[in-house]
């Protein structure tokens, strides 16, 4: 890319800062009067203005007391961390449940044997009960 349209670029750059306007790639990149996305690529200058980029947002968001990318980063890895030990707590409550589940059929499929054990031999219900 050539160094006018990265110093097109870097001018659109500064003039947001100078209003306080929202700083994003797209907002750049619209401001130097190109389409959004048109800032990409991996040439080393346009690496160097990505960075100008979000360092530029960074120091926007601090200035305004919002979180910087790396805060929000933190903050989502705080959330996932969390989430996932209450999955590990929510799949041993689950487990400790299935074994319980699993019991009652047992018991209920013995209670069930012993009832047509006891309806085939024509035995009186009081019987099952006193055992």
């Amino acid at each position: 890319m050539s160094s006018k349209r990265i110093k097109n670029y870097e001018d659109a750059l500064q003039r947001l800062l100078d209003r306080n306007e929202s700083i994003s790639f797209d907002a750049v990149a619209i401001e130097a009067g190109r389409d959004r996305g048109a800032i990409k690529g991996n040439d080393p200058k346009i690496i160097a203005l990505k960075q100008k980029i979000k360092i530029a947002k960074n120091l926007q968001n601090m200035k305004n007391g919002d979180l910087t990318d790396y805060e929000k980063y933190l903050s989502i890895l705080k959330v996932v961390k969390k989430l996932k030990e209450e999955l590990k707590e929510e799949k041993s409550k689950n487990a400790a449940k299935a074994g319980q589940i699993n019991s009652l059929i047992y018991e209920n499929f013995n209670l069930k044997s012993q009832l047509d054990q006891y309806i085939s031999t024509r035995k009186n219900i009081i019987e099952i009960v006193k055992k």
